[in-house]
């Protein structure tokens, strides 16, 4: 057996791994399966129809399956017996891990609760069928509580394999009085049509609420298996499908129990399904509803007390963590209990069981889950790495889909099912912020350093120290050559030396034997600082505990205020020197995220630095590896020499740039050690600098740098060059500012997720859009082309050929050469590119006015109608074009979508309608057209620009002035665009609802006069609203001129504008289909009946008489010598009809004599 301490107690608790897969199915089904259908039976009377529980339940496991496997996934690699506030503690804030242990707390208390409720109402069961009373449910369930208290106080031996039995019987009878319920349905009450109870309403997508918090509050027995993953046997293979098994286990059943309630009709109850059971012969039916009773107070009973001890623990980690005060986990017992976290306990849930009802507490069950849920999941959100093991058996694909999918589907169902009474949550909330901020915050951090920490903590150092560099030890091979490069930083400083050791150690192991380690490690590593420590330097060792080395770092440099922080070269990473992207990722996140300046050094400093190369290309490092050369240099007659490396293609104003940069460089302080400044040729930048580096001690080179706003990475040329060279080479970053603004930290989040390109890539689309700036006669022959098909489109009001003309418009090649512009800092190719559109703008309009002017048709279509007011939506539309162009642009892989965006962008047409409006003299039409093609000129610019800045696009750094200038400029206009179509939009939408409400308003008026509109126009005129109509009125109307004139006065009034009504009133008559029906009856009984007397109905009429409620036939009928057409038989077949229909008939006919005539 193996034998694991246990987290959270000081590692003196040793727990045994004895829970097989059954048992954990049992732990968590009696949970998930004791509150989703014993105790929350009620919710399920929420359907009315079977239709709507199954599309209930199809839609709500499709949910809440993301959030299942993310639980498996976790609960499979966690270790310790802290359960899930263990899992946030490694990896999240303090103040995150407090508020999920807070929150759990709470959980914990209303669980305590809810299955105290559920098992007093089985017992009510069991008194009234067996003792025939009633107590009451909440009453009786105060002293569950305190039994199942005391119960834990006397600690009496709990043994999970008979639980499990007793778990597996409840689930065994529940089965059975599914079974039976089913067969009432099936045979005992075959009529299922009846109307069923109904005590909710279901909204249109099949969801309820009631239901939704009971299968909400049921996951609970989820975060149960985090809290015993440690007892597991095998729990890497065996967690997932005990997850899944108990998400089975408690969603059929609760199907099925729909399924019988909704078909059978019980009466409102607390427990329905007993209601039907008991509808049974009672012969059978008191067997199984007692046993059903008996395995409700069981099943609830063992959930209850896991939820107790549960809870506890929970205390007892929160007091480890400091987040609550030891108080809680003092032991005044024999049986080893905390008297205080159980009293605590109860009290609350006592409390809560008296002061609220059972569905406030059922929603805050759920919504606590839900709370947790999103909490334990958005360090992972948030982190572009997963905080899980890498070799987990288990992995959810797609990284981070899962964590942000399990957020947004927790924030879903916490808003659908909302808060009834916020009180509880108020004062819980209310509470918990008093203890974090006069304990918990000070007083857990304390405890944090302390549980992750060996060494000298952060309240023993030097706070005099003026200056204070720390080295990252990774390995004790390359640890000595390190360690004397960092004393001789130091002391070239003054400042005082972190030795730094960073154990990530796998989780699996406890916490006592990662503490264990670390002191061994913290031993070696101060053994090594004694042997190359120096009077001058105070060497400060450290071994931190942490999830990974990257974390460790930063909060190393975070608690000691590092100033410096010393890194070794990686030895054991590939790179590929042409890819100036290829990155060390852990150097990487270093770079990016540590606030203090960061040195990679590759071989040993030299004893006596006399000459430092210093290359610069005019970057952000040159001033800081200036500086830091200078503190460098221990010979008075050191030199510092900075080269700028030319190569055969660099142009002369950039040596032009390149010299006074160095002249400004060189001469920037005149008091210290010169530096000496030249150019260099070479054929290579690189060849350049590994020639003069071989006559120098030391190389010092700037970090790379990526994205406009010049953040470094580990590649490129530095480190390409640093492994050529045998001379030692630092590659620097300076101090960066301690807090991020919420601007870069939103682009480092849109911009990290996106495909970089590479050089050759870039330079490939660069040179695509310098000769795309350029016209060329193709683009102007395009472009005469796409404007004559555009405006013919626009006349002949079709979409089609619109289409085709945007296909072959090329504006759209110059306008995303323009953003390219701005983003290389090119002001030529700016230049070039907006000369280019502006040509092309000007002869769209152009071939718009001219062939408008010699067109016949000059009627304003609803295509031109449609580019003559534009609002946001157009601004969003243009957006995502440009951003959609940008991107394909940059990748070959979409190239495709680039027809698809042309056709988006819509350029052309809005200029042929600008010309359009020209040509027949409507000056507005033609604004409204050349705002619309402002907007999206302005925003395809702007959203290509950022696209490509996110694709890695960006300027040299002496031309970085001209890419903030340039998205200046552009964020302006875009700023004074959006103003504009906001205001048009709102103008808009304001007129489109005062049309809305005439139309109403007129609808209903007529409406109520016993009328009818078959047409109707409303339209805005000089003297305010114009309203034309035509109205067809009945017998009954009251709808009159004067009338109508009342109707203008009454819709002036209400819009506040002058309304003018031009009516066309029709005189008509209303039938209704069942009369309409009854005379068509009518009609064929008398035309047959004449028919069968040998003559023939010439002329037939029908007039309903309300007084007399019958129907008056009048007919011409003419007879033959043959026929037998008498009074008589009119009354004969007055009669007949009334026999048939029901309906009374008086006929008036006019008989004519005829005679038939063969003509040969």
């Amino acid at each position: 057996m193996i034998q694991l301490d246990q987290a959270g107690s000081g590692g003196g608790i040793r727990s045994s791994r004895v829970m097989g897969l059954t048992q954990v199915i049992a732990l968590g089904t009696c949970i998930s399966v004791g509150l989703g259908v014993y105790t929350l039976q009620e919710a399920f009377v929420s359907f009315s129809q079977m239709s709507d529980a199954i599309r209930f339940y199809l839609v709500v496991s499709f949910f809440l399956l993301p959030i299942l496997l993310s639980y498996a996934e976790r609960a499979a690699v966690v270790m310790g017996g802290s359960g899930v506030l263990g899992v946030v503690r490694r990896h999240s804030a303090l103040g995150l891990s407090y508020s999920i242990g807070w929150l759990l707390l709470g959980g914990y208390v209303c669980l305590i609760a809810l299955l105290a409720w559920g098992t007093a109402l089985h017992g009510s069961m069991l008194s009234v069928y067996l003792f025939h009373m009633l107590p009451d449910v909440v009453w009786l369930a105060l002293p569950i509580i305190g039994l199942s208290a005391l119960f834990n106080l006397l600690a009496l031996p709990e043994n999970w394999q008979s639980r499990s039995t007793h778990v597996y019987m409840c689930l065994g009878i529940l089965a059975v009085v599914i079974l039976l319920g089913l067969g009432y349905v099936f045979i005992d009450n075959p009529d299922t049509t009846a109307t069923r109870l109904h005590l909710t309403s279901i909204d249109g997508e099949g969801f309820a609420k009631e239901p939704l918090t009971g299968v909400i509050a049921s996951l609970w027995g989820i975060l149960f298996l985090l809290n015993v993953r440690y007892q597991i046997q095998k729990p890497s293979r065996v967690i997932l499908p005990s997850v899944l098994s108990i998400g089975g286990l408690t969603f059929v059943p609760g199907v099925l129990v729909v399924y019988v309630i909704t078909q059978a009709s019980p009466t409102v109850s607390s427990a329905p399904l007993v209601e039907i059971i008991a509808r049974l012969n009672p012969v059978i039916s008191d067997v199984p509803v007692t046993l059903y009773a008996l395995a409700g107070v069981a099943i609830n009973l063992i959930g209850l007390n896991l939820a107790l001890v549960h809870g506890m623990r929970l205390i007892d980690s929160m007091v480890d963590a400091g987040f609550l005060p030891p108080f809680f986990d003092q032991i005044t017992n024999k049986q080893d209990v905390p008297i205080a976290s159980l009293t605590l306990i109860a009290v609350f849930s006592v409390f809560l069981l008296l002061l609220t009802s059972l569905p406030v507490i059922a929603e805050l069950v759920a919504l606590i889950f839900l709370g947790v849920t999103i909490l334990l999941h958005l360090p992972d959100a948030l982190s572009r790495q997963s905080t899980l093991p890498d070799n987990r058996r288990f992995k959810l694909p797609f990284y981070p889909l899962f964590p942000w999918l399990v957020i947004v589907i927790s924030l879903f169902f916490g808003v659908f099912i909302g808060v009834q009474t916020w009180w509880p949550i108020g004062i819980w909330a209310g509470a918990g912020l008093l203890i974090y901020g006069f304990y918990a915050r000070r007083q857990s951090a304390t405890f944090y350093q302390q549980e992750v920490l060996v060494g000298e903590h952060a309240t023993t150092l030097d706070d005099q120290a003026s200056y204070r560099v720390m080295l990252s030890v990774s390995q004790r091979s390359t640890a000595g050559l390190l360690i004397q490069s960092a004393i001789t930083l130091a002391q070239q400083r003054q400042g005082q030396l972190f030795l730094v050791k960073v154990l990530a150690l796998p989780e699996q192991l406890p916490l006592s034997l990662q503490r264990q380690i670390a002191e061994q490690e913290w031993q070696a590593l101060a053994a090594l600082a004694r042997q190359d420590a120096v009077a001058e330097v105070d060497i400060v060792t450290q071994v931190r505990l942490a999830p990974n080395p990257t974390s460790g770092i930063l909060a190393s440099i975070r608690e000691n205020q590092i100033d410096l922080l010393l890194l070794g070269w990686p030895t054991e990473t590939t790179l590929d020197p042409s890819d100036p992207r290829a990155t060390e990722p852990f150097l990487e996140r270093i770079l990016r995220y540590a606030q203090c300046q960061v040195l990679i050094i590759k071989g040993m400093f030299p004893s006596q630095i006399q000459r430092i190369l210093v290359p610069t290309a005019g970057g952000p490092y040159t001033a800081a590896a200036v500086e830091l050369a200078r503190n460098l240099i221990s010979a008075e007659d050191g030199a510092i020499h900075m080269i700028h490396v030319i190569t055969p293609t660099t142009d002369a104003e950039a040596i032009t740039q390149a010299q006074a940069y160095l002249d400004q460089a060189s001469g920037s302080d005149s008091a210290a050690l010169p530096v000496t400044a030249h150019m260099l040729t070479a054929e290579t930048v690189r060849e350049g600098i590994v020639t003069e580096a071989s006559q120098h001690d030391l190389v010092i080179m700037g970090a790379s740098n990526e994205s406009f706003m010049g953040r470094a990475f580990f590649g490129g040329l530095p480190v390409d060059v640093a492994s050529t060279v045998t001379t030692p080479t630092m590659i620097m970053r300076s101090q960066e500012n301690r807090k991020k603004s919420w601007i870069i930290t939103l682009w480092e989040l849109v911009s990290d997720n996106l495909p970089t390109l590479t050089v050759e890539r870039r330079t490939e689309v660069y040179q695509a859009m310098q000769e795309a700036a350029r016209p060329s006669v193709d683009f102007f022959v395009l472009i005469t082309l796409a404007a004559t098909i555009a405006i013919l489109g626009l006349l002949q009001n079709s979409a089609a050929v619109i289409i085709g003309a945007m296909l072959v418009a090329p504006l759209m090649s110059p306008i995303l050469a323009m953003g390219m512009g701005i983003v290389q800092g090119n002001i030529r190719m700016l230049g070039i590119a907006a000369r280019a559109t502006t040509q092309g703008i000007a002869l769209a309009i152009a071939f718009g006015l001219l062939i408008t002017m010699i067109s016949p048709i000059q009627t304003a279509t609803n295509e031109i109608l449609g580019r003559t007011q534009p609002n946001l939506l157009d601004l969003l539309v243009a957006l995502a074009s440009g951003a959609a162009a940008g991107y394909a642009l940059g990748r070959k892989e979409v190239a495709a979508a680039l027809p698809g965006v042309a056709i988006a962008a819509a350029l052309v047409p809005p200029l042929c309608v600008v010309g359009y409006g020209l040509g027949t003299s409507q000056l507005a039409m033609s604004a409204g057209a050349l705002i619309l093609f402002t907007t999206n000129l302005v925003a395809i610019v702007f959203s290509s620009a950022l696209t490509f800045l996110a694709l890695g696009f960006y300027p040299a750094w002496n031309e970085r002035e001209q890419l903030k200038k340039g998205l200046s400029v552009t964020i302006s206009s875009l700023v004074i665009i959006t103003l504009l179509l906001t205001y048009t939009t709102l103008v808009t939408v304001n007129e489109a609802n005062r049309q809305n409400r005439l139309n109403t308003l007129f609808t209903n008026q007529v409406e109520t006069d016993s009328a009818s509109i078959q047409e109707m126009t409303i339209r805005q005129d000089q003297t305010g609203y114009l309203i034309e109509a035509t109205i067809v009125v009945f017998e009954t109307s009251e709808v009159t001129p004067e009338r109508l004139l009342d109707f203008e006065q009454t819709l002036s009034e209400e819009v506040h504008e002058t309304v003018t009504i031009r009516a066309t009133l029709i005189p008509g008559s209303q039938t209704s289909l069942a009369a309409l029906s009854q005379q068509l009856t009518i009609e064929h009984l008398f035309q047959q009946a004449i028919v069968d007397q040998s003559a023939q109905v010439a002329d037939l009429t029908f007039q309903a008489e309300t007084a007399s409620e019958q129907v008056l036939i009048t007919a011409t009928i003419i007879t033959f010598p043959e026929s037998q057409v008498t009074p008589d038989t009119l009354n004969t077949i007055q009669q007949q009809i009334h026999a048939t229909t029901g309906i009374t008939v008086s006929i008036q006919a006019t008989i004519v004599p005829g005679q038939r005539v063969n003509l040969p």
